[in-house]
């Protein structure tokens, strides 16, 4: 590649997947084996909502500031 091109590379982000990892990395836990993501966190709503939602906000900005710096070029600092 010549100066000034950059590679970009695309993906879409599974905010259900982030949330979990999220969680996971908070607890110091891995989801137990066999479950989703999806079936992991509804595991957090049912038994604590607000730490849920907690979870799920900070996935959605992660994921709204990871897209923004895609869209403008930038590399997430």
């Amino acid at each position: 590649m010549s100066n000034g091109q950059k590679l970009v590379l695309i993906c879409e982000i599974n905010p259900i997947e982030l949330a979990c990892r999220i969680f996971e990395g908070l607890n110091g836990i891995d989801r137990p084996q066999g479950l989703t993501a999806a079936q992991a966190m509804d595991n957090v709503r049912n038994e604590d909502v607000e730490v849920y939602g907690r979870v799920m906000e900070s996935a959605r900005r992660a994921a709204e500031y990871l897209t923004e710096c895609v869209h403008s070029g930038k590399r997430p600092q």
